[in-house]
């Protein structure tokens, strides 16, 4: 910063001569305006050895202050009388984000164009108001804000100071320096919007505490939902269990949505209604906010023209669909859907714990209107029947006794639920630290540590430690006291540490000491995360590392097997004409089969059991746990998942390949027409792509099963690596005199022809297994089905044009049906 500095007036300079310009600017310093004393070190120049001795000490003195100036850690530029930049310190050409040559080079004002200086509420800047201009002018301007752009076009918010140099009572020149507040502001309007958030739940509470009606509740809810998703377009429907469907209650969005959405389905949306169903219950009633796949088509349970949700979709310009059950507890009540316009939802927390208060609500006000629909019918029976008064009477008082203990639960959680507002700040930070996957765990548990006191009811005394691995992880200024609360981080069943927090000084007498109820749930909860963190670090490793087990096995016993089999073929070809080899042969491969089937079997058996458990930990995870995570965590859990059901179906498709030709076939008459019908059901294409089937298929005598597992195999590959919007498969069969040809066509990405033999071999895939979810199975138990039969299957493919997969099947093993 540049520090404020006096000069003393010339004594030689009087009024009327010329050093009037000098006067003047005493006069200026004397008023108070920032200027400059004359170094000490620069004097006038002198005669012989005396003048070599003062430019020396000049020169020295002029190399300590550009050193001192370019050490400075605040941006600072000096211009001369004319405007032109002199001198730029380090730190203002790293803001600036030019090279020095570049800022050297051009004056003051072409600088300010070239970054684009302006007002802070974005407005031009004029001239004459510049903070150099000012100076310029004699004027002193501290903590001037405002905006410029850098080099990289990024906008930095600053404040400016500015001052005039004077040199022997003459204007010099002017310096100006700044410090970047833009991580200031974006904390500030953090803390603004927290607190926002913050208020709207606490007034929502208290609003949904009191008499309303269903209806009050309802619209309450759209309007709160359409203000804090950013005026995103808001439905809320109801479930009527009744009629066991969804019915539109209130929608909240701009009036041309609404009108434009009116004309497309022909009426106002509000009103309309929905069959719901168990398999709807499952997609819809599963949690927390979530974004809808299928889109508006998914979201309208698909009981309304894809035609029509698309043209939607399109005309409102909707990109994300999210929606949340309204349920309180296993009482499912409605649904709510966002329909936004842009990327992403604002506020989703926010929007959860909001929709969990309007749940509590309506389940209370629904309890009310049933007691007093039972209140109503009770006096009618009074007046009917007095005799039995005594009788009514007892029933009512224990429904009056059962009505006070639900508002007492209901008071319970709503209180309950405010405290839980109180910790969120501080656990979402923990939770957003421990999510980082490329942060050391010891800078993650310090990062924890020093998040605590700040939490605390009284932070200015508070401390905390964190205790993990033999090592202690404290926040600034810790010591430890008398007032102690102590949480353990228990892994796997043993203590691993403890998490600590301490006060410094004595304080009123709470739930826990001087800590209250909800300090001591959030360190435990704290612990529990930390405890969370080990957990999930060494299962990822026993998972990786358990699956590289489980290759290498395969891969070692795949090849094993391999070459039994080459030698047993090897040693049947040189001793075909002996009868008694042959059966020792024969015997030798029938067990080398045998123990290949027994060794999927018990791959199947034995890595199914650890998978389940793993599956089983991660949706008790993603369950219990799902209002705590974030959208970043909610997809890790979701990964792990499709991890797990990834390594079951390639576990499946070993067992499903050891299994063709070992078992006996059911034979029937099957009709390959219907069948594949049944297989295009199964897969249900997407609308991009249209199947056609050929005229003539026939009716054969084989087992239908392996047949329909070559046609889905095949089919179903066509689909899933459709790479066209107007896709198009074609199925065809035709007729040979000894074999029924069949092929299955596509227009897809096609296969180069290096990889024709290779798409056929177990495992193998050509596109990495996080694109598309394969096994590198199908095809190779197509080739294995079509040789049991005494057939042939083969590829033609053009890249870029699609591919056609062809395969035969001797008429004399199928018996055609005339």
């Amino acid at each position: 910063m540049i520090k404020r500095m006096t000069r003393n007036s010339d004594p030689g300079t009087k009024k009327g001569s010329a050093g009037d310009g000098r006067d003047a600017a005493v006069r200026r310093a004397k008023a108070g305006r920032l200027h400059q004393k004359p170094s000490p070190a620069i004097k006038p120049r002198q005669r012989g050895g005396k003048e070599t001795t003062d430019k020396g000490r000049t020169d020295r003195y002029a190399d300590e202050l550009d050193a001192i100036f370019s050490t400075l850690t605040e941006p600072v530029v000096i211009y001369d009388a004319s405007g032109t930049i002199v001198k730029v310190n380090s730190a203002a050409i790293r803001s600036y984000g030019f090279d020095p040559l570049t800022l050297r080079a051009k004056s003051g004002e072409s600088i300010i164009r070239m970054i684009s200086l302006r007002n802070d509420d974005g407005s031009p800047i004029a001239p004459a108001d510049l903070p150099s201009s000012r100076a310029a002018g004699g004027e002193t301007v501290i903590n001037r804000r405002l905006v410029f752009t850098d080099s990289a076009g990024k906008d930095v918010t600053i404040e400016a100071s500015a001052a005039p140099i004077y040199r022997r009572g003459t204007f010099a020149g002017v310096v100006v320096s700044w410090h970047d507040i833009s991580e200031i502001i974006r904390r500030e309007e953090e803390a603004e919007r927290y607190l926002g958030n913050m208020e709207f739940l606490s007034a929502s509470a208290m609003f949904f505490l009191r008499q309303l009606s269903c209806g009050e509740i309802y619209r309450f809810l759209g309007e709160g939902l359409y203000n804090v998703s950013g005026n995103a377009t808001v439905t809320v429907s109801e479930y009527i269990p009744e009629k066991d469907r969804i019915t539109i209650r209130e929608v909240y969005a701009d009036k041309a949505i609404m009108d434009r959405a009116a004309v497309i389905l022909g009426r106002q949306p509000v009103g309309l209604s929905f069959e719901y169903g168990n398999e709807i219950r499952k997609k819809i009633d599963s949690g927390g906010l979530m974004m809808v796949e299928g889109g508006l088509y998914e979201l309208l349970l698909r009981q309304l023209p894809l035609a029509s949700c698309k043209r939607l979709e399109k005309e409102l310009r909707l990109k994300g669909i999210y929606t949340m059950p309204f349920s309180y507890e296993s009482d499912f009540l409605g649904t709510v859907a966002i329909m936004t316009t842009g990327e992403e939802l604002p506020n989703r927390r926010l929007i959860e714990v909001f929709v969990g208060q309007a749940a509590i609500a309506l389940k209370r006000k629904q309890a009310e209107e049933a007691l007093e629909k039972e209140h109503d019918a009770l006096e009618a029976r009074v007046q009917e029947r007095t005799v039995q008064l005594s009788r009514a009477y007892d029933r009512l008082m224990n429904e009056i006794e059962e009505r006070k203990r639900a508002e007492a639960v209901l008071q319970k959680r709503t209180y309950d639920l405010n405290e839980r507002v109180k910790e969120m700040n501080c656990l979402y930070s923990i939770y957003g630290i421990v999510e980082k996957r490329n942060l050391p765990v010891e800078e993650k548990l310090q990062k924890i540590v020093e998040l605590i006191p700040p939490a605390m009811q009284y932070p200015e005394t508070a401390c905390a430690q964190v205790v993990f691995g033999g090592i202690k992880y404290r926040s600034m200024d810790f010591r430890e006291t008398a007032w102690k609360l102590q949480s353990e981080i228990v892994v796997s069943g043993g203590v691993a540490g403890s998490v600590e927090v301490y006060y410094q000084a004595e304080q009123p007498r709470e739930y826990a000491g001087p800590f209250l109820r909800e300090e001591v749930a959030l360190i435990d909860a704290a612990s529990k995360k930390v405890a969370e963190m080990a957990e999930l670090a060494r299962s990822e490793d026993e998972v990786v590392r358990y699956r590289m087990h489980l290759e290498e096995l395969i891969r070692d016993r795949t090849a094993e097997l391999v070459k039994m089999n080459e030698q047993l073929r090897q040693e049947v070809e040189e001793h075909a004409r002996a009868e008694e080899r042959k059966t020792q042969l024969v015997g030798k491969l029938e067990d080398v089969n045998r123990e290949l089937s027994d060794f999927a079997h018990v791959i199947s058996h034995d890595l199914k059991a650890p998978l389940r458990a793993i599956s089983s930990l991660a949706n008790w995870i993603a369950t219990d746990y799902s209002d705590k995570f974030d959208e970043q965590g909610r997809e890790k859990v979701a990964l792990l998942l499709r991890r797990v059901k990834r390594m079951h179906d390639f576990i499946d498709a070993i067992l499903q390949y050891s299994r063709i030709g070992k078992s006996g076939e059911e034979r029937s008459e099957v009709d390959l027409g219907e069948l594949v019908r049944d297989v295009i059901e199964t897969i249900a294409p997407p609308g991009n792509v249209a199947i056609t089937v050929g005229k003539g298929l026939p009716v054969l005598f084989c087992d239908r099963t392996r047949l329909q597992q070559v046609f889905q195999n095949l089919i179903g590959n066509a689909v899933k690596f459709m790479d066209k919007q107007g896709g198009e498969i074609r199925v065809q069969y035709f007729s040979d005199d000894a074999y029924h040809r069949f092929s299955v066509s596509d227009s897809g990405p096609g296969i180069e022809e290096r990889h024709f033999d290779r798409i056929f071999k177990i495992f193998q895939t050509l596109t990495p297994r996080d694109e598309f979810e394969s096994t590198g199975v199908g095809l190779a138990l197509v080739k294995k089905i079509v040789e049991m039969y005494g057939g042939s299957i083969w590829v033609e493919s053009v890249v870029g044009q699609g591919s056609t997969f062809t395969f035969t099947l001797p008429k004399a093993s199928a018996d055609e049906k005339q």
